[in-house]
């Protein structure tokens, strides 16, 4: 932010140029979007793993309910591995916005 509202330097030429300053601001929104996006996503993917398992409790406690074990920990991992991915869009977005903030064209230069 500092760098961003700093005085122009060289005498008072401004050298951040629009395609710089295009290429910062969709850089954070890169970085910001993939985030809430993968945060959504781990959301919805937490709570329906909450709620299956729930369900699958109810059903086994019930009278005349199936008493099987052992369903919990293949869900588990299920929701861990889908958690895992998930968390990878966020990652490559990241990636993605360092690449972008790279990306400099100084004004003055032929």
């Amino acid at each position: 932010l500092v760098g961003a509202i700093s005085s122009p330097g060289n005498g008072g030429a401004n050298t951040y140029s629009l395609y710089t300053g295009a290429a910062h601001l969709m850089a954070g929104a890169c970085c910001g979007l993939s985030g809430l996006g993968s945060g959504v996503c781990i959301g919805i993917a937490g709570d329906a793993a909450v709620q299956a398992c729930g369900i699958y409790d109810w059903e086994c406690k019930k009278p005349g309910g199936r008493a099987k074990k052992g369903g919990g920990d293949k869900l588990f991992v299920s929701m861990v591995l889908i958690q895992v991915f998930a968390g990878n869009i966020a990652l490559y977005g990241l990636i993605a916005s360092i690449l972008l903030s790279q990306q400099v064209y100084y004004c003055g230069q032929n």
